[in-house]
């Protein structure tokens, strides 16, 4: 199976968390969404620490994977989740997006053995918005900083 022309799913945060590319539609918790967060729009405001958005079922399973967001903190000394998916066993299909003191970290679970790692060098917890991202192919990841490549890991 080749790349997809289309995302699989794609959650604008306009005012709610619908799926605007699909039907994976989201359930708020903790979340609110005004003109005072967006920058075109309704915004959605994380309280970082019990906001999320469920999703009904698995986006990815174990397939190739890309994920982007934007975001903004100035936590350095924390560990900050930007997305994950975790599967019923909690062993194979999911995986994580997160900063771990500034730094972003991307880990996947296959058969229950954890493959990936940290991509950029320097921390973005500087209290600027960053359009942040991996991708993930096979067991080869590329960290996305504000548009451009911003590290590199292979497992093996």
């Amino acid at each position: 199976m080749g790349a997809r022309s289309a995302p699989v799913a794609y959650w604008k945060l306009d005012g709610n968390s619908q799926d605007s590319a699909g039907t994976n539609n989201g359930s708020n918790t903790n979340i609110n969404y005004s003109t005072n967060q967006g920058v075109v729009n309704q915004g959605a405001a994380f309280n970082g620490t019990s906001s999320h958005i469920d999703i009904a079922g698995p986006l990815s399973g174990m397939v190739n994977t890309s994920v982007s967001a934007w975001i903004k903190t100035s936590a350095a000394s924390a560990t900050m989740f930007i997305a994950s998916q975790r599967d019923s066993d909690n062993s194979t299909g999911q995986w994580i997006f997160y900063l771990d003191h500034g730094r972003l970290v991307f880990s996947a679970e296959n058969g229950g053995q954890g493959n990936g790692g940290e991509g950029n060098s320097n921390s973005i917890a500087d209290g600027n918005w960053h359009h942040v991202g991996v991708s993930q192919s096979g067991n080869f990841y590329t960290f996305y900083l504000d548009g451009v490549a911003d590290g590199t890991v292979t497992q093996v």
